[in-house]
């Protein structure tokens, strides 16, 4: 028995001032206090002990306290899916705009006059579709890395980079398939259309071909914080920086062959002539945006929604050609081709203000308590971007190898449109 037992058992032989009857009574009574005090003392030695504050997750606590029979056994889903680092690998099938070149080859009915042969509006069929180029579907892909900050997590630094396999057309047709090929424009000195042959049945053979391509890239560099967090939701602000760029090209050719002699043109001269319009538009701003998830079972339904305000760089580049090659003789260079002459031929810089966006939904299902698969469906949208069918001048004033007339033209064009990407993304994500 305590020391507390034995003080309290001592008082009632103390009291001199008590009879025995009473006595009897307060020795029963001080008898049952120490009994309760008794119970109370072992009760507080059974106690359980507080768990000290040594890192325990609530994860461990609620596995030890026995409850983990009814929690699911995806912890991350639990602890809202955040670890110290995330890298997330995306798959893109993505669609893109085109853009729309201008009437490059057309083709007139065998027995039409040479002079107007290939003129637009005189019975005349346009052979290389003027829009849609470099449209359609194509691949690509995402890579994201992300690490959260400090031990409540509330806090990451994330890194994004985007790409697109590039887009490469093709057009081409010859004499073979087509007696009559032209290439139309306007004259600016008869103030008509007008066309210049590349094949002409009894004078010369000959084809055309268009090329086209383009390439999208982006890199992201964000800071995301929680803003709120429930049981089954949570909102994350985004803020940071954004790269994207857009390359593209449209290169026009054609090849002329003369079996028979048109004074002043020897038989077996040939001629090739060369026009390229390379463009190039580079995106630099700041980026926020918010991200909303909603949890279910072992999956997450979330929207992405990005902005950023910058500025358009975009680069123009000219550059043509006329090669003449008669027999005996070294082929003469001339520089300058038809679309692409000394008139507007160089590089070119301007700058516009621009806003990009970026929205996407996803959705995300845990595989593994560290690995997750995503499914998502993405649109971006960029204007004021530089695309080549825009800096074509079909106005001429002169024709290879002609000199320059005092028109001038073709003339430089900057000129600005709209580009957008849109598609499925699908992938996986690991957190460790």
């Amino acid at each position: 028995m305590c020391w507390l037992c034995w003080l309290l058992l001592s008082l009632p032989a103390a009291a001199t001032a008590q009879s025995w009857g009473e006595s009897s009574s307060s020795d029963s009574s001080i008898a049952d206090e120490v009994a309760e005090l008794e119970e109370l003392l072992e009760a507080g030695r059974n106690r359980p002990t507080e768990p000290m504050d040594r890192g325990i997750t609530d994860w461990e606590l609620s596995s030890e306290s026995g409850f983990n029979e009814s929690l699911d056994a995806f912890a991350p889903a639990l602890l809202h899916g955040r670890h110290g680092i995330w890298v997330r690998a995306d798959s893109l099938l993505w669609w893109s705009s085109g853009f729309a070149a201008p009437p490059l080859a057309t083709t007139s009915p065998v027995g039409t006059p040479a002079e107007n042969a290939g003129v637009i509006g005189q019975d005349t069929l346009v052979l290389m579709p003027n829009d849609g180029i470099v449209d359609g579907l194509h691949m690509g892909g995402r890579l994201a890395v992300a690490k959260w900050l400090g031990r409540r997590e509330l806090v990451a630094v994330e890194g994004v980079l985007t790409a697109m396999d590039e887009i490469a057309v093709s057009w081409s047709a010859n004499s073979d398939a087509f007696p009559i090929l032209a290439r139309p424009y306007f004259d600016q000195a008869s103030d008509l259309d007008a066309a210049m042959l590349a094949a002409y049945p009894g004078m010369m053979a000959g084809g055309v071909r268009v090329d086209a391509t383009s390439r999208f890239l982006a890199a992201e560099g964000l800071l995301r914080m929680i803003f709120v967090e429930m049981d089954e939701a949570r909102i994350d602000l985004l803020a940071g920086y954004r790269h994207q760029r857009l390359d593209e090209s449209l290169a026009v050719s054609q090849d002329s062959f003369w079996p028979e002699a048109q004074p002043p043109i020897l038989a077996g001269t040939t001629r090739e002539v060369s026009d390229l319009f390379d463009t190039c538009s580079r995106f630099d701003g700041v980026e926020v945006g918010l991200m909303y998830e909603t949890r279910f079972w072992r999956c997450a339904l979330g929207l992405n929604t990005k902005v950023a305000f910058g500025k358009n760089r975009s680069t123009l580049g000219i550059d043509g050609s006329t090669v003449t090659t008669v027999p005996g003789a070294e082929p003469a260079v001339f520089e300058g081709g038809l679309l692409a002459q000394r008139t507007n031929m160089g590089e070119y810089q301007w700058e516009e203000f621009s806003v990009v966006t970026d929205v996407g939904v996803f959705l995300s299902c845990y595989v593994t308590d560290r690995l997750k698969g995503v499914l998502g469906y993405s649109v971006l949208y960029w204007p004021n971007v530089a695309r080549p069918d825009n800096q074509v001048d079909l106005s001429l004033s002169q024709l290879p190898p002609e000199s320059a007339t005092g028109a001038n033209h073709p003339t430089p064009v900057t000129a600005s449109s709209d580009y957008w990407l849109q598609g499925i993304r699908f992938g996986i994500e690991l957190d460790y």
